[in-house]
């Protein structure tokens, strides 16, 4: 049987955030598949933990867009649709192009080397085809900068989102091969960081999740079209 979720060692961080980060994870993997049940029983027996801290993970994931209620009992993870898809990647954009806006403002040098190594890690990867290397920088970047702009609450805001539309993703689909493409953005977006361009890095950032966006829409209606739905869901 397979197992949904990662044993849970106890640390100094509280066992609600364990709980929680447990089931982000396996939601954002897809080893929990979207639109599928989940109950606080499930969990709290998979984990080994009472249902108090299930229940507060729950909230919080619910409060993140990751879940909602399930016409019986639990929560069900949310499924991928165009308007979530689209209504995440326009959250996305606000924050995202407010905290490199800040980051232009208030990054440090040490901060810049950490953003320009990502950055031309994640075009590396694009342009040797490593698409499970630039899946894993891709977001590290994003969340670096957001922390650069020195707003630990915006920061949070933004990694939720990015969170969310990884769920929303169908990564297993055929697309358009976008990732070059935005390994030169995130090049550029750095570019303007180091300028301290803040109103210039945020337009790029804009400019990048837009390309991102339109790229996961072609696999959403692909798929859609595919089975025969209609390519724009509610």
């Amino acid at each position: 049987m397979t197992t949904l979720f990662e044993p849970i060692v106890l640390d100094a961080q509280t066992l609600t955030d364990k709980v929680y980060e447990n089931v982000r994870e396996a939601i954002v993997s897809r080893r929990i598949a979207p639109g599928a049940r989940i109950t606080e029983n499930q969990i709290s027996s998979g984990l080994g933990v009472s249902k108090t801290p299930v229940r507060e993970a729950l909230v919080k994931l619910a409060h993140v867009g990751l879940v909602e209620p399930a016409e019986s009992r639990g929560v069900r993870v949310v499924a991928p649709s165009r308007r979530l898809l689209i209504e995440g990647y326009q959250v996305r954009a606000a924050l995202e192009a407010q905290a490199v806006r800040l980051a232009g403002e208030r990054r440090t040098d040490t901060d810049l080397a950490t953003m320009q190594r990502l950055a031309q890690e994640s075009l590396a990867a694009a342009v040797d085809h490593d698409g499970t290397q630039f899946r894993r920088v891709n977001p590290g970047l994003h969340r670096t900068i957001a922390r650069c702009s020195g707003n630990e609450r915006l920061a949070t805001l933004v990694s939720e989102s990015i969170d969310l539309v990884a769920a929303l993703r169908a990564r297993d689909l055929p697309v358009p091969d976008t990732s070059e493409l935005c390994g030169r953005q995130h090049v550029a977006i750095v570019s303007a960081i180091a300028d301290r361009a803040a109103t210039r890095a945020a337009q790029l950032m804009r400019e990048h999740l837009a390309t991102v966006l339109e790229s996961i829409l072609d696999s959403h209606d692909a798929q859609a079209a595919g089975s025969g739905e209609p390519a724009v869901q509610p």
